[in-house]
């Protein structure tokens, strides 16, 4: 099985495997593709979004590098927020949001 990973933003090939014996059930998303991914795409509301977007974050690992503390000085960004986009980057951790 030929199993291609492209980055979510401009499909740029990251990496081509040949990986004999297994399924073709797609592999699990690793770490450094999912935190690629454009805030846009991280099906948040529209308030965390532009909100996030006017605090200068622009991807998955923007958001999950940065603090609590730090996030919530957003402005118009609050608690809700926080916990929308922590719980978004819980489950594309683990591959359930792409």
């Amino acid at each position: 099985m030929k199993v291609r990973l492209a980055c979510p933003n401009c499909g740029t090939l990251l990496a081509l495997l040949e990986i004999e014996g297994l399924r073709d059930d797609p592999p699990p998303v690793p770490i450094e593709v999912w935190r690629l991914t454009p805030i846009g795409k991280m099906n948040l509301s529209v308030r965390t979004e532009t909100a996030l977007e006017n605090g200068g974050f622009k991807t998955a690992a923007d958001l999950d590098a940065a603090s609590d503390t730090q996030l919530l000085r957003v402005t118009n960004f609050g608690r809700k927020g926080l916990v929308e986009v922590r719980e978004a980057l819980a489950h594309m951790a683990k591959g359930e949001g792409l």
